[in-house]
């Protein structure tokens, strides 16, 4: 079993076909990037791009593979019924390992209101943190459970 299915396999995803990972060698280094394609987001996740990329330092653009990550770690939480960081070192690594230099995650639960959801995240100054550095690329998921508990996961990635 290769590393991307035993992946897919763990976040309970299946990778859409279209997606490529290039490989760079170098005499040194070998160095994995993304082929950057756009995600696919639906409207409340689209809507809640918006509302953060008008207060960020760069407009982050939401990457496939990261999604698909954050959509695995959104049906976990919906899973277990909590909002969590579990599993963010596999994250982090899995992506670090793929080129991103810095790489920092926000979860949230219970706002069915994307802008009232992003005012807590800049209420925190954790979270307001996070959105003052420059990111390259995110994972962005806003899912809901059986009772429309709305289950946030974002993952900020600086190639």
């Amino acid at each position: 079993m290769t590393y991307l299915s035993k992946l897919t396999k763990a976040i309970g995803v299946k990778l859409p076909y279209f997606v490529l990972l290039t490989l760079s060698c170098s005499a040194s280094d070998e160095v994995i990037t993304y082929d950057f394609k756009l995600a696919n987001i639906s409207n409340i996740e689209s809507t809640f791009l918006n509302i953060m990329n008008q207060q960020l330092v760069h407009e982050v653009k939401p990457d496939v593979f990261a999604c698909n990550l954050m959509r695995g770690h959104s049906s976990y939480m919906i899973e277990k019924g909590v909002v969590s960081h579990d599993n963010y070192p596999d994250r982090y690594i899995w992506l670090t390992e793929r080129g991103g230099h810095n790489v920092s995650e926000i979860v949230a639960y219970g706002y069915s209101i994307p802008q009232t959801a992003f005012e807590a995240f800049m209420n925190s100054d954790e979270h307001k943190h996070i959105f003052t550095q420059y990111f390259d690329l995110c994972g962005i998921s806003i899912m809901a459970d059986q009772n429309n508990n709305y289950y946030y996961s974002i993952i900020f990635i600086k190639l």
